[in-house]
């Protein structure tokens, strides 16, 4: 959610999927915001449809800043259990962090 300097709401988005999803980190850079989010089931956005790997599976995603307005969405995921833990971004791109107790799986939709 978005809200102006007197707390009116601005924009409201929500990445909606068919298991649970909880936002884990949030990070601006310009006029962008991108987010991680962990990912149950399958969940659409940014024209995209992801579908959970495992059990713990997690996403990042671009959204601007005036509108909300989803740009892309990234999937992530392990072979085992994987957790995302944080999204930083600047003008150099967008940084993540988190565990795996498997491999990586990291792609495009």
């Amino acid at each position: 959610m978005k809200f102006d300097r007197q707390m009116n709401l601005v924009w409201s988005h929500a990445f909606v999927g068919t298991g649970t999803t909880r936002l884990l980190g949030l990070s601006m850079a310009g006029n962008d915001v991108h987010v991680m989010r962990s990912v149950g089931g399958t969940l659409s956005a940014a024209g995209s449809t992801l579908t959970a790997q495992s059990t713990d599976n997690w996403l990042v995603g671009k959204l601007t800043a005036d509108t909300g307005g989803p740009q892309w969405i990234r999937p992530g995921a392990s072979a085992g259990r994987g957790y995302g833990q944080f999204v930083v971004a600047d003008g150099l791109g967008v940084f993540i962090g988190g565990t795996t107790l498997g491999s990586p799986i990291l792609g495009v939709v």
